[in-house]
C-alpha cells in the first residue's frame, strides 16, 4: 500500500481541488480513505465514495451542513413548506423538522426518516434524532457513508449493484459511476460526480493505494 504522501502528490496533480488542495481537504480525504480501507472497499467503491463526499461537501472533504439556511430548509423540506409531499417522503411530520433534519455529513443525510435510519445502522440509539448536529462528527459521518452505501440504506441501491463485487479490483467505467449516483440521490448531478470519480480512481491507481 502506498503512503499518504503518494496520494497527496498524485491528487495534487489530478485537477481536483484546482490542483491546490488545502491541508484540510487532504486530511479529510485521507481520513475517508482510512475508513474505506478498514471496510475493505475495492478501487471503484473507494473512488466513488470519495467523489460522493467531494460533491456533497462542496469539495471540503469535511462533514458539513447543507447550504441554504433556515428559511430555505423550512420551505423545501418542512410539512408547512411548499413541498409537503417531499416532507412526508423524508419523514418530516412535524413543523420544524425541515430545518432540524436538513442535510448534514459526508452524504448530506436529510429528513427525520434518514436520521432514524442512521441511528439504526450505526447503533447510536436515537442520539442522531435527539441531536442532529452529531451527524457533523467525522467518525459518525464516515461510518454512515460507508455502511449505507455498501448496504443500500440510503435509497435501496448499493455499491455492488453498479460498481462490481466487493472483491473486484477492476477499474470502474464512467457509465458504472454515472448509474451509481442512484445509491445516494437518483441521477442528480450524476455526470459531474462520475467525472470526479474517474479522477479519484486514477489517483488511487497511480499511488497504488489498492
Amino acid at each position: 500500500m502506498a503512503t499518504p504522501d503518494a496520494f497527496i502528490a498524485h491528487v495534487s496533480k489530478s485537477g481536483l481541488f484546482d490542483n491546490r488542495p488545502t491541508a484540510s481537504q487532504l486530511q479529510g480525504s485521507l481520513f475517508l480513505i482510512t475508513y474505506m480501507g478498514k471496510a475493505a472497499w475495492p478501487l471503484g467503491w473507494s473512488a466513488y465514495g470519495l467523489a460522493t463526499a467531494y460533491h456533497e461537501t462542496d469539495a471540503t472533504m469535511r462533514p458539513i451542513t447543507e447550504l441554504g439556511g433556515y428559511d430555505y430548509f423550512m420551505k423545501r423540506y418542512d410539512i408547512s413548506g411548499t413541498n409537503p409531499s417531499l416532507a412526508r417522503e423524508l419523514g418530516n411530520s412535524k413543523v420544524g423538522d425541515g430545518a432540524l433534519f436538513c442535510g448534514r455529513g459526508y452524504a448530506q443525510c436529510t429528513g427525520r426518516a434518514n436520521y432514524a435510519m442512521a441511528d439504526r445502522v450505526l447503533g447510536t440509539d436515537g442520539e442522531l434524532i435527539a441531536d442532529p448536529d452529531r451527524m457533523l462528527d467525522p467518525d459518525i459521518a464516515a461510518r454512515l457513508l460507508i455502511i449505507a452505501m455498501e448496504n443500500g440504506d440510503f435509497t435501496g441501491r448499493k455499491c455492488a449493484d453498479y460498481l462490481g463485487p466487493k472483491t473486484s479490483e477492476v477499474p470502474v467505467s464512467r457509465l458504472q459511476f454515472l448509474n451509481a449516483r442512484r445509491i445516494i440521490n437518483g441521477l442528480d448531478c450524476a455526470e459531474v460526480i462520475a467525472g470526479q470519480a474517474l479522477l479519484f480512481q486514477s489517483v488511487l491507481q497511480l499511488c497504488k493505494w489498492h
